[in-house]
């Protein structure tokens, strides 16, 4: 599924996040929150893609299943007034989380060509830009196939391209060579 135009929030993108899951394992991960008004067509591709996910994991019980997954926020789409009340940039949004183990590919579309884009690149995607995000939707847990993390509908980050810069989330900005006095440097 391809979100288009939407704004990034917790993009860990060139480097994965590194933490531990519940069962005290190292975990390493890319991810990112892809934000959006209820409206954007967004919304209606994700419920429709949890829908379908979950009638070929669960069948007959799919709909109580997800109903119950809802109430739990253990969907990938997610209401930002619930999930991260208080948080400015979520307010009166929904927002799809996505993580990957392996690297996104990232793009950003020169001369009419997508060409990948390196960290530190003018149009690297980073927390607060605006871009196109594509994920595949998944269940965890499907009969059969049980998980010890339980049930969940997930979503795979598999690409983000740059659509447009704005004001980063979560802090300043980095310091620029220029704004550096020239310090005389020690003699081997």
């Amino acid at each position: 599924i391809m979100l288009n135009n939407v704004r990034l929030s917790y993009a860990y993108l060139f480097k994965p996040i590194t933490g531990t899951n519940d069962s005290g394992q190292a975990t390493s991960n890319y991810c990112t929150h892809a934000l959006f008004d209820p409206g954007h067509e967004a919304t209606a591709l994700i419920k429709a893609a949890q829908r379908e996910v979950a009638a070929a994991a669960w069948g007959d019980q799919a709909m109580a299943v997800l109903t119950q997954l809802g109430a739990q926020d253990r969907l990938c789409l997610h209401d930002g007034n619930v999930a991260k009340a208080g948080q400015e940039a979520y307010a009166g949004k929904l927002y799809v989380s996505a993580n990957a183990k392996n690297k996104p590919r990232l793009v950003v579309t020169r001369g009419g060509v997508n060409v990948e884009v390196a960290e530190g690149d003018p149009c690297a995607p980073y927390s607060g830009c605006w871009a196109n995000v594509l994920i595949a939707v998944y269940a965890q847990g499907a009969n059969g196939k049980p998980s010890k993390y339980g049930k969940r509908v997930n979503a795979q980050l598999l690409g983000v391209q740059f659509l447009r810069h704005d004001t980063r989330f979560g802090g300043g900005r980095v310091a620029a060579l220029d704004e550096f006095p020239a310090a005389p440097a020690e003699a081997d």
